[in-house]
This record gives structure tokens, sequence and C-alpha cells, in this order.
């Protein structure tokens, strides 16, 4: 059979292996696609093959195939091209190539990263990045709470949220909390839930109904900036940009629901993008202040990676950590890691 096709490869899963058919397609097929496939593992070989099969297959088509074809003839590197203003909500975009696409899931996929070395003789990267910059920013604008004491606290926030939803912390229940954690900054649908945790929709919606119990800031806030979004036509980050929603008072139905996701997701992550962008000036500006050779070469949404000179990276982790560590700029503390490598795999942590 044919494994690049999805309709071949529903009918072996479901007409001939007789699995649980989970999710429909637009035309109303039967759906193969990633979230199906990761629900449907175990319960028969030939699904961990179709698994296997399209890693493999992405892989060597979207990088192992195609980034060489990037290097510059010029400088023998690889240059992306950073677009200001592509996305909705302030993030910086990557393309020709997405270098902010580069796969970190999986193993096979992380291996990917090892291919990306530093320009010069004797360079090192530091990478730095924002740990749970969103949540962090959610507990900051919500005000007084529980996010806002965890962070306060140093805790571990998936620890801490699975410990109130399921009663304690077992590493199903974190891996649980987390996805719950990170689905509320987007203001995720209990049928969006249902499906990314491979649950049915009645438990997703409870799930939520016990998240905001244990956080009633959050639920307050996602109210607000709806309601705000409704009232003035737009929504503004932490610095004050603003994205207009002219057309959210007439919405109705779905075309509602999605344009309520839009306002809390860009009043978060686009405040998130705020705090990278800021960052990214000050990391900039105090390498090239302060040690010869080093630069900022690549950003990854809360992530900066910088080429250094290796006798120079200690120096060089110390002031991405201070200049991305803003104090002030929150109500709770910003917290960067840090690591240096050979190549970009290496320097991760």
């Amino acid at each position: 059979m044919n494994l690049n096709s999805p309709a071949k490869v529903s009918e072996v899963l479901f007409d001939r292996l007789c699995l649980p058919r989970i999710r429909k397609t637009g035309k109303g097929g039967d759906s193969s696609g990633y979230t199906v496939l990761q629900a449907l593992a175990g319960m028969h070989p030939f699904v961990d093959m179709v698994i296997e099969h399209r890693e493999l297959s992405k892989l060597v088509s979207t990088y192992v195939e195609k980034l060489p074809g990037f290097v510059s003839r010029r400088t023998g590197l690889i240059h992306t091209s950073f677009n200001q203003a592509v996305t909705a909500t302030g993030r910086l975009s990557s393309s020709d190539p997405n270098l902010q696409n580069i796969p970190i899931r999986t193993d096979r996929g992380r291996s990917i990263r090892s291919c990306f070395v530093p320009g010069g003789e004797g360079q090192v990267f530091v990478s730095a990045d924002y740990s749970q910059i969103e949540l962090r920013v959610l507990a900051s604008l919500a005000g007084e709470g529980a996010l806002r004491r965890a962070y306060e606290n140093d805790e571990d926030i998936h620890s801490a949220t699975a410990r109130a939803v399921f009663g304690d912390d077992s590493p199903e229940h974190r891996r649980r909390a987390k996805e719950v954690n990170f689905s509320i900054v987007y203001g995720i649908s209990a049928h969006g839930l249902s499906q990314r945790l491979s649950i049915p929709r009645g438990e997703a919606a409870s799930l939520i109904n016990r998240y905001f119990d244990i956080y009633p800031e959050i639920d307050a806030f996602l109210r607000r900036c709806i309601s705000e979004a409704e009232a003035t036509g737009e929504t503004r980050t932490l610095t004050g940009r603003r994205r207009l929603f002219g057309e959210f008072a007439a919405a109705r139905g779905t075309q509602r629901k999605a344009l309520e996701r839009m306002v809390v997701n860009t009043t978060v992550q686009g405040s998130a993008a705020d705090i990278v962008k800021l960052a990214m000036l000050k990391v900039a500006g105090a390498l090239e202040a302060e040690l010869e050779g080093a630069g900022l070469v690549l950003q990854v949404h809360d992530e900066l990676v910088a080429t250094v000179p290796r006798s120079l990276a200690g120096r060089a982790v110390q002031i991405m950590r201070e200049s991305m560590e803003m104090e002030g700029l929150l109500q709770v503390p910003l917290k960067v890691g840090t690591g240096v490598g050979a190549n970009w795999l290496e320097a991760g942590h």
C-alpha cells in the first residue's frame, strides 16, 4: 500500500484493522492525522510503523534534503529572513529557510539540530531561553492569586496544578496538568482539550472547570480581556501594542469563539513576544559592547542563540541571563535557562 496516502492509511486502520474511529476530516472521512495516530499508538504494529514512516519522511524531505540548498555560496552559512509583520500576535517569524521550525520533540528530530554549527573557527553556540514565559505573563497580568504565588515561591507550576486538579503529581497527571496550563493560554475549548489529551469531552470540561476553581483570577482575567476587546474593538499587549478587533461585537457562534481565543492569545503571547524583542535589544547591545566576536544569530520564539569565542562562553552566559531576566517588568520573576555547545543540539539544556 501507499503509506503516503492518508486515505489508504485510514482504510487499513479503520476498515481492515477495525481500530477506533476518533476524528473526521473536513470532507467527512476518517482522519489518520498525528493526534489520531498518537491516540491509537500501541494498539497495532501498523500504527507505530505509520508514525515512524511519517516522522522519517518529514525529516528527510523538509530538513535533510532542503536545508543544504540554503547554504550561501558567498559566506558558506545558512541565513534566514526574520519577518516583523507577519504574525498577528507580534512574534517574529522566520523564512527561507524557517529556522524556528527545526524539530525538538523526538530524538531523531533533535538530531537535526546537531547539524547546525557556528560559522567562525573556535566559536560555540550559547543558547538562552525563557522558562514558561507565557504562563508567567499570564500570572502577572491576571493579578493576585494562586498562579502568581506559585511563581513567587519558585514552585513547579505543572506539579502544583496536578496536585490541585488530580490530587497528586504523578508523571501522567503532571503531563496532563502541563497540557491544561499551556492550553488555557490559548483559550482552548473542552472539545480541543479532549482531543489533545484523548479523553471524553465531558472529562475535559470538568478539568477546565477544576482549573478555574483553583485559579479564579485566570478565569476573571480571560473574561476581562474579552469584555474589553468587545467594548473597545482592540486588545493591547503589556507594552501597549494594539491589535484591532472591530468585528468582535457583531460576531456570533463559532466566529465569536474564535475571536475570543485570538483576543486572549494576542494579549498573552503578544506580551511575551514584546518581552523577547526587548531582550534581543539588550542582549545584542551588551554582547557587542563587551565581547569581541560575539553576537546574536538566531531567535526561536522564547530562545535566543548567540555565537561567541569558546574562551568567552562563560561571560556570554552571564550577559545573556542578566539581560533577559529583566526585574520589575513582570509581577513574577522571569527565569532563563542557558547552555553552551559546539552545535545547536549540544547547546540545548
